[in-house]
């Protein structure tokens, strides 16, 4: 649950900050901030993302007059959710290092972007519905973090994550459809064995990764031809299908229909 959350533009000269029981994410937008916690002091910069531990005291400060930052106060039923201290610690450092380590899952910044804009938008504190959606973003960057801080076992293994992972991979493909995604990419995403990813995909959902991913594309592509002018050899390219052969087979294997006659005969009902 969000206790709060605030975006802030904080004078030089004040410091903020405390302790209290509850998870913290501190994102800089501008400007450079100084966090003192843990007996160590970071300065971030634009971009930089800060995990915060309950219970632990930290101060914030401006380093420059056009810093602006957002945070937000997570009372979490599950603190297993949340990385561990000593992941906070570690993530903490390298955000703050002068080439800040980010994760290169595409679906880091894309997250990241979607709940700054959904803060900044103001409407988590009179939204449910945006709350919920800031709820679930939030949930898909502490699994990332949490995956960066453990590369070395396999994240997410366990039953109680192994179905986050696969609904943040749903996700992501639900976004992405358009662009190239193989095997190898979301078993890498998800830190999975690719037997064991089509494995739990499949006992939860009821098909494969690839199925679903080409469930979405079919379905994109018969929007497309349904309301758009788009030639087929257009509408394949702008769903993920890098043949025009395999989408007219594979749309007519859905539909029993090739993706012009298919067009055709909805255009003459309508």
């Amino acid at each position: 649950m969000i206790r709060t959350c605030r975006h802030v533009y904080p004078k030089s000269e004040k410091i903020m900050g405390g302790i209290h029981p509850y998870f913290e994410i501190l994102y800089v937008l501008s400007g450079e901030l100084c966090l003192q916690w843990m007996g160590e002091s970071y300065s971030f910069h634009p971009h930089s993302l800060a995990i915060i531990y309950p219970d632990t005291p930290h101060q914030v400060a401006a380093l420059s007059e056009n810093c602006s930052f957002w945070f937000i106060e997570l009372e979490m039923k599950d603190p297993g959710l949340f990385p561990s201290l000593d992941t906070c610690i570690t993530w903490n450092r390298q955000q703050a290092a002068a080439a800040p380590v980010t994760i290169e899952e595409p679906a880091y910044g894309v997250t990241l972007s979607l709940l700054t804009a959904t803060i900044l938008s103001g409407k988590i504190e009179t939204s449910d519905y945006y709350k919920v959606l800031a709820v679930l973003d939030i949930h898909k960057l502490l699994i990332m973090i949490k995956a960066a801080g453990n590369r070395e076992t396999p994240a997410l293994s366990e039953p109680s994550t192994a179905h986050e992972s696969v609904i943040f991979l749903m996700r992501y493909m639900e976004t992405e459809y358009a662009k190239p995604i193989s095997l190898k990419t979301m078993a890498e995403l998800t830190h999975f064995n690719p037997s064991y990813l089509i494995r739990i995909f499949k006992k939860i959902n009821g098909i494969t990764p690839a199925q679903y991913l080409q469930s979405l594309r079919l379905n994109a592509a018969a929007c497309y031809l349904s309301t758009t002018g788009l030639s087929v050899e257009e509408i394949a390219l702008c769903c993920g299908f890098q043949s025009i052969h395999y989408f007219s087979q594979s749309f007519k294997k859905k539909l029993g229909e090739s993706p012009s006659l298919w067009r055709k005969r909805l255009r003459r009902n309508v």
